[in-house]
């Protein structure tokens, strides 16, 4: 899929993390602050608004920087797994990371998007 300003929307936590680079290459970009809820809460009011507007994206591309002591600091990892490990109930009887009431598995995977 070949990413176009007109169809891609970029997402990110801080505008420190993009240092002006993202923003020059002229892609609509919402920063919607640290944290999952802050993202779900931005986003979902952005693309409300698109939906409103009449202009949806056609795809949203989640980037940031993160730390890693896998990966060489500055190097552009394409992630497809994604795990839940901020939920611990497990003074109600639950395995640690498991959400009540929600049968998803703690571990979702994606086909990859990006080849090597």
């Amino acid at each position: 899929m070949k990413l176009s300003p007109q169809t891609t929307l970029l997402v990110m936590a801080l505008e420190m993390e993009a240092r002006g680079k993202i923003e020059a290459l002229g892609f609509p970009i919402v920063f919607t602050g640290v944290g999952k809820v802050n993202a779900a809460h931005a986003l979902t009011k952005y693309l409300a608004l698109c939906e409103h507007m009449g202009h949806m994206p056609k795809l949203v591309l989640n980037i940031g920087t993160a730390g890693s002591r896998q990966f060489k600091a500055g190097s552009l990892v394409a992630c497809h797994r994604f795990e839940q490990r901020d939920m611990d109930v497990t003074p109600l009887g639950m395995k640690p990371y498991e959400t009540p009431f929600d049968d998803r598995p703690l571990t979702i995977e994606h086909p990859k998007i990006f080849t090597d």
